[in-house]
């Protein structure tokens, strides 16, 4: 969790720090996992709703599998950073979505993200999967890792576009200028979309 939490601290630097982090782990969770945040007073906290352990696919290195059966938790952890930072482009992000069905297939459970925000955090948040494992999973294991979510995320989940998307992010991520963070990476991000 410490690495999780570290890793998008330093890929959204403007979004106030958390004082915090509570996860929650339940098997009544099922596969609606959520997140939580919390403020008072000045305090401010994530709190994670999720159901553990996952399965990993076969293959991975056994430091490589820890990593990736950690994947749902990232996901709820990391709304915790994608959300602030794309209510700042709320305008932007649904003039660049435009229509719905390039995007996402309504007869599969990418429905359960009915405006253009939902559907853009849901692209960055598995987005941010990939780039996550980018820094911390082996080559071999990347191999293995990558192609499993973007199946899941077309095949299984109808986020119709979500691979082409997710080469573009590792892309510009990859090949971003020494010390840009991905939070200053969006007005690109946002204008992929545009461009498809």
């Amino acid at each position: 969790i410490a690495g999780m939490n570290a890793w998008l601290r330093r890929e959204f630097p403007s979004v106030e720090p958390y004082g915090g982090v509570k996860i929650i782990f339940s098997p009544l969770v099922g596969y609606n996992q959520s997140l939580l945040t919390l403020e008072e007073n000045g305090y401010r906290e994530l709190q994670p709703h999720v159901n553990f352990p996952y399965n990993a696919p076969e293959g991975l290195s056994a430091e490589g599998a820890a990593i990736v059966r950690g994947r749902i938790l990232f996901t709820e952890l990391n709304h915790g950073f994608i959300n602030p930072t794309a209510d700042r482009y709320g305008g932007e992000i649904d003039a660049a979505i435009g229509s719905r069905a390039p995007w996402a297939d309504d007869a599969k459970p990418a429905r359960q993200y009915p405006n253009d925000y939902a559907l853009f955090n849901e692209y960055m948040n598995w987005g941010l999967v990939s780039l996550y494992e980018l820094e911390h999973l082996s080559e071999a294991d990347r191999a293995i890792a990558r192609p499993a979510v973007e199946r899941a995320m077309v095949d299984r989940r109808g986020f119709v576009r979500f691979e082409a998307f997710n080469a573009f992010l590792l892309d510009i991520y990859a090949n971003r200028l020494p010390g840009q963070t991905l939070e200053a990476l969006y007005p690109r991000i946002i204008a992929w979309f545009v461009a498809e």
